[in-house]
């Protein structure tokens, strides 16, 4: 049928020309694509946690408060959380990498990568968290 014969040509079509992409493009491209990514979609969850703890809204007006919040002040959000995951990108690439390393290194350097990762990740949130709660209660205090 057509459909079978249009879904081969694509199939072959991905596998002739996706590694070239594939190196090209390579795992500090998709890296870095996956942490932006990631930016852009803390500006608008990050605050859930300090809506409902704050304004003690429940979770689903907290989740819709969050975005609004997210778009209304974007620029300043992403201005407070972009420092900190700045900070956060080296181990994003490290741990993109972590096989060549291991390779030309040692085995056990993966393991002190992931755990430096999480280590500097659980300080990165909490943060962040503290930053957009602050900003959050100045936004209330000047509206009130």
């Amino acid at each position: 049928s057509v459909d079978s014969f249009v879904s081969m040509k694509i199939v072959r079509f991905a596998a002739k020309y996706a590694p070239n992409f594939a190196a090209r493009f390579g795992y500090l491209g998709f890296s870095i694509f996956s942490f932006l990514t990631n930016l852009l979609l803390q500006i608008f969850v990050i605050s859930i946690v300090p809506i409902m703890v704050l304004l003690k809204q429940p979770l689903l007006k907290a989740i819709w408060g969050s975005i609004i919040f997210g778009f209304r002040n974007f620029s300043s959000i992403f201005k407070l959380i972009c420092l900190p995951f700045l900070i956060y990108l080296p181990m994003v690439l490290l741990k993109s990498y972590s096989a060549a390393l291991a390779e030309k290194t040692f085995p056990e350097i993966v393991v002190y990568i992931i755990a430096a990762s999480f280590i500097l990740a659980a300080f990165v949130d909490c943060f962040i968290i503290i930053c957009v709660s602050r900003f959050l209660m100045e936004k209330r205090q000047v509206s009130d």
